[in-house]
């Protein structure tokens, strides 16, 4: 199958988005304006990624997994 590979800073932003999800107890809404919030402070990753790409996919993710643990 077609195995996804993500650029480290990819890693670290879904890393960021499970911190706010499960440490500190942001709503999924919360977590990814939070993140938005942050990517339009670093203008150098923004040019890189299309965070709203990123941000929509991230969320697909997640709730995929969601819908697993229910």
């Amino acid at each position: 199958g077609g195995h996804r590979r993500y650029d480290i800073e990819t890693v670290e932003t879904i890393k960021n988005v499970k911190v706010f999800l499960y440490e500190k107890g942001y709503t999924l809404s919360g977590a990814l304006n939070e993140i938005k919030e942050q990517k339009k402070a670093v203008k150098s990753f923004a040019n890189k990624v299309d965070v709203e790409m990123l941000v929509d996919e991230i969320a697909e993710i997640l709730k995929n997994r969601l819908l697993q643990n229910v």
